[in-house]
């Protein structure tokens, strides 16, 4: 059984699928989020994102000898968000 996305980005190839009876399973479902976790947006979250990325540049540039630098080239994300707000 083979499992896609519309635009064949994601894939899934499943050979088997056993779905345990309910007392052969040892997985517990009580899991509870934190909620003394402050709560950000995706636009929040993705800014916080880019300045770690920059943050760690620098000091990956700061290790490298005089006139030597590190670039990073726009290249396609294998994030699976295509577009987010």
């Amino acid at each position: 059984m083979n499992v896609a996305d519309d635009k064949n980005e994601v894939m899934f190839y499943v050979k088997t699928i056993k779905i345990p009876l309910e007392s052969e399973s040892t997985a517990k479902n009580d899991f509870q989020f934190n909620c003394d976790i402050e709560k950000i947006s995706l636009a929040e979250y993705v800014k916080l994102k880019e300045q770690q990325v920059e943050e760690v540049m620098k000091l990956f540039n700061s290790k490298l000898p005089r006139r030597a630098f590190i670039d990073i080239t726009n290249s396609r994300s294998n994030d699976i968000e295509i577009e987010y707000e």
